[in-house]
């Protein structure tokens, strides 16, 4: 274990790069640069360093929430805070499946750069993350809920994913599952690394208990704090308390363990954590200067709406891709807008670092993001580049004005998929060499 925490550090500060070199990497004509995939500015960034709160629910479909006019759904939280925020109404995951798009929400990068090609599939761990640029850069940095980025596809963690969990991917502090969770009771959390006391209630509230608590204790350090809070809802097992199932006692579908009206009930759960940590900022006297998100991990599958979107989770489409993304920032933003500029969960890496005055952060690499700090800000600055998917062998792109289009009608595709694949077989190439050495340790 000790020989991988080595590599992971020499890779970020070590004998190649020290932690001067690391942040003064931006202005040289590196290949991030050279290919116009968006490096940093120190003009772009903030002056001061914001919370940032990075709320993902699972396999949460574009049509699943009251703002996007669901006929029975109850989210009045999130429908208030789209009243109050920006709605980014051209929002993509960047894939249709979720450990892939979790990957690139930490990275900055295609999800296959990384190593992660499908769901269950792990992270190569060298990857700097945003969690460590903030890290590094003064910020507590938390996360809590689903994980999936160590490679497994049971529900338990094992000793032999220490190597892919989230404190070697920079978060100080976690809280999380490996994969779904009961929504009720659920079984198997991990606390930093150990087993915790299976803990009782609503799976949503338990995850934002820990969350708040994590943020209340870097309030009281007079610290900037970066959360992930990634529910598992509405991904299966469905599930809810009575107090959720029975605001819809008319939805009729039998009671199967995976039926419409837990679905329902668990969805408007997480909602009303989402009102709970809005209020809680405010009572914190944080809100004004923290920049939360609240997104999707991929589109639903059924009962799941992605209305009036074709396709689905799974599929590399439009129903499989677009989510809702609601961003607050009160002293950004101000007033609710509607931004139709295209954007994805790959952007969040540089925005955030832009948001917290980071001009770059690790060694000269590839990027498929860009910062949409700008249109937070209420700039008009079109993409620089398409955003482009590929999962499974099924592609797609979405062009810098927001238009879905197919692989043949990106000029820039094959070039960018032959890089990925570069990318690809070196991540597997290095995740292959932990998991041995993790092995024969």
């Amino acid at each position: 274990m000790s020989d991988h925490r080595d590599s992971r550090m020499n890779l970020r500060l070590g004998r190649r790069f020290t932690r001067r070199d690391v942040l003064r990497m931006g202005a040289g004509a590196g290949a991030t640069a050279a290919l116009g995939l968006g490096r940093l500015s120190l003009g772009e960034a903030a002056k001061s360093k914001p919370n940032i709160v990075l709320c993902l629910a699972d396999d949460l479909g574009w049509g699943d929430v009251g703002f996007h006019g669901h006929p029975r759904l109850k989210t009045p939280e999130l429908d208030a805070m789209a009243g109050e925020c920006a709605e980014f109404t051209r929002f993509f995951s960047a894939a249709p499946v979720c450990s892939p798009t979790r990957a690139t929400c930490l990275t900055g990068r295609h999800h296959h750069r990384s190593g992660v090609t499908n769901h269950s599939e792990a992270i190569n761990p060298d990857e700097p993350t945003v969690a460590d640029a903030l890290g590094d850069n003064g910020y507590r940095t938390g996360l809590f809920g689903k994980w999936h980025l160590h490679g497994s596809r049971g529900m338990r963690f094992r000793k032999s994913d220490a190597p892919f969990l989230p404190d070697r991917l920079g978060f100080q502090e976690w809280y999380a599952t490996s994969n779904n969770a009961d929504k009720v009771d659920p079984r198997f959390y991990w606390h930093n690394g150990e087993p915790a006391l299976r803990p009782k209630g609503e799976d949503s509230q338990i995850i934002m208990d820990r969350a708040l608590v994590f943020m209340r204790e870097a309030v009281r350090q007079d610290k900037s704090f970066f959360a992930c809070i990634w529910f598992h809802t509405p991904h299966t097992p469905y599930g809810s308390t009575d107090r959720y199932l029975e605001m819809y006692a008319d939805v009729e579908d039998g009671e199967t363990r995976n039926s419409t009206r837990r679905y329902y009930a668990q969805v408007t759960a997480m909602d009303e954590q989402m009102g709970r940590l809005r209020r809680t900022l405010r009572e914190m006297g944080v809100a004004e200067d923290t920049l939360l998100v609240f997104t999707s991990d991929n589109g639903a599958k059924a009962p799941g709406s992605n209305a009036p979107l074709k396709g689905r989770k799974g599929h590399v489409s439009e129903g499989g891709t677009r989510v809702p993304c609601l961003i607050e920032w009160p002293s950004v933003v101000g007033k609710a807008r509607k931004l139709d500029r295209p954007t994805v969960t790959t952007d969040f890496y540089h925005t955030f670092l832009a948001a917290a005055g980071i001009d770059a952060f690790g060694p000269d690499r590839r990027f498929d993001g860009e910062s949409f700090l700008s249109a937070l800000r209420g700039e008009a600055r079109r993409r620089s580049e398409a955003i482009r998917f590929l999962h499974r062998g099924q592609g797609a792109a979405v062009t810098p004005d927001g238009e879905w289009t197919s692989v043949k009608d990106d000029p820039g595709y094959a070039a960018w998929r032959e890089s990925v694949e570069t990318d690809l077989r070196k991540s597997l190439d290095r995740i292959r060499e932990i998991r041995e050495k993790a092995g024969a340790g």
